[in-house]
């Protein structure tokens, strides 16, 4: 078993002599055993080792044995203890998640934070063929595609936990270099690893709800596998197997839509990229798939986000082809024209806000910048400008306090040099304004009044004319890709 444990390390380059490990040590079969074999490999390999117990509060006092008890293994080994506690169900109603999704997000953060600040390159879990093969499976019966196919990975790169942002970074310093994620057990069973704790006489804690099966993953566990051993008892080697070579075909694809990309990208900036749809759709459909989650990644969406839900309805959304109605992925939205696909991680806002009328510079979203000056510019040079990123307004219609805020629904103001009025929707529209960017589009506002779509349109009744004496200059920078 130890043989073939370093074996599985060198193959996948899970450690190196000399790295901080975290070991999640939950106290029962598994994680003792990971941990046994962990510290055997430590001395020739210079590892240095660090316990980390997360106690989710679910099983009242057999939790809190499980805690004592990887409080007193610890302690025989002489191992430092990180020990943590969470309120999963609390957690769960408060983010609308299951028990299990809740779980898995505090126990990851807690890991993560705790890797952090023992200064640890590494976690590892004792994730074993058994739950790689029940993966595979789980995963099969809801519909998973190749990615999802391809099972536990032996190790991955995290920057933060799964499904709550880490808390052990500074403030102000910047991302936290990745952790590795790393499953040195996935090619042991559980006879091979419940042989190895007789063998070294190790004890370990027996978690009761793992024999509960109105749980959808130990059903699987105590009724499918050995349903399907009867047709192959190696059918968790297969499944193990069969997750491998998913993973190289995943990866193959992963490369094959990263030399992609570029020939697709219009547009890449932080939250945003912008697609040519005729070369995106040129690509198989495959490896589209493959394309877009790269681009999704790329722009820092969350790559579980294009779930199956999704590719259903990115189908139904190429197909009818609408432009005035994005499609959400999280936080974010899709978008497309005739010609372009916008992906928008983070969708743009404009928060509203409330600015002095007077000289000076007030930030808007992501740096951009509304500038007032006093000025006294002939009128023809105000009548004759074309650069709609300035506008000139008469400073004694407008009232000591001023709004900057979103265009509303059926927002409407009288523009320069029109008689009537028009609706900021269509003036946005006329301006080539994107559906998608409208939300980030600033209003300034006196007294209720649209005096200045910004960037874009000023109002006629606050124009200068030869009677005004005090004239404002309105400037602004609006970061538009003219996309669509």
């Amino acid at each position: 078993m130890f043989d073939r444990f370093i074996a599985y390390i060198r193959e996948h380059n899970l450690l190196q002599p000399g790295m901080r490990v975290l070991v999640a040590l939950s106290g029962g079969l598994d994680s003792v055993v990971l941990l046994d074999l962990l510290a055997q490999l430590a001395p020739e390999w210079r590892l240095a080792l660090t316990a980390a117990h997360f106690n989710h509060q679910l099983r009242g006092a057999e939790a809190d044995r499980d805690e004592d008890f990887v409080r007193t293994l610890c302690a025989g080994r002489a191992l430092p203890c990180e020990v943590g506690r969470g309120d999963v169900r609390v957690y769960a109603r408060a983010h609308h998640l299951s028990l299990e999704a809740a779980a898995r997000a505090l126990r990851y953060d807690f890991l993560i934070a705790s890797a952090r600040r023992c200064g640890c390159a590494a976690i590892a879990t004792a994730h074993h063929a058994g739950d790689q093969a029940e993966t595979v499976l789980d995963r099969l019966i809801r519909g998973a595609g190749v990615r999802g196919l391809a099972g536990i990975v032996p190790r991955s790169a995290i920057a933060a936990a799964p499904d709550l942002p880490c808390t052990a970074a500074s403030p102000g310093a910047g991302p936290p270099a990745p952790l590795l994620l790393i499953r040195p057990l996935l090619f042991a069973s559980r006879a091979e690893i419940a042989a190895h704790a007789a063998a070294r006489g190790l004890e370990y804690c027996t978690d009761t709800t793992n024999a509960d099966r109105r749980i959808r993953r130990n059903r699987i566990r105590h009724e499918l596998l050995p349903l399907l051993e009867e047709y192959n008892p190696a059918i968790e080697a297969v499944l193990g197997r069969t997750a491998g070579h998913m993973r190289e075909v995943d990866s193959y694809m992963r490369s094959q839509a990263r030399a992609a990309l570029p020939s697709c990208t219009v547009v890449a900036k932080s939250g945003k990229i912008i697609l040519e749809k005729e070369a995106f759709l040129s690509y198989f459909t495959l490896l589209q798939k493959y394309i877009l989650r790269e681009a999704w990644e790329g722009i820092g969406g969350d790559g579980r986000d294009l779930d199956e839900a999704f590719w259903s309805g990115w189908e139904q959304f190429l197909a009818a082809g609408r432009t005035d109605r994005g499609l959400a992925a999280g936080s974010g939205q899709f978008w497309q024209s005739e010609t372009r696909l916008v992906l928008l991680a983070r969708r743009p806002t404009a928060a509203a806000m409330a600015i002095p009328a007077a000289p000076g510079r007030y930030p808007l979203r992501e740096g951009l910048t509304l500038e007032i000056n006093r000025v006294s510019p002939p009128l023809e040079l105000i009548e004759k400008n074309s650069d709609h990123r300035i506008a000139w307004i008469d400073a004694d219609l407008v009232q000591s306090t001023l709004e900057l805020r979103p265009p509303r629904p059926g927002d409407r103001m009288q523009p320069l040099g029109l008689k009537g009025s028009k609706k900021v929707a269509d003036l946005l529209a006329g301006a080539g304004v994107p559906v998608y960017e409208r939300g980030g589009i600033y209003l300034l506002c006196s007294g209720g009044e649209i005096v200045w779509i910004c960037g874009l349109r000023a109002a006629g009744p606050f124009r200068v004319t030869p009677r005004t004496t005090n004239i404002f200059q309105l400037k602004v920078e609006i970061d538009r890709d003219s996309a669509l």
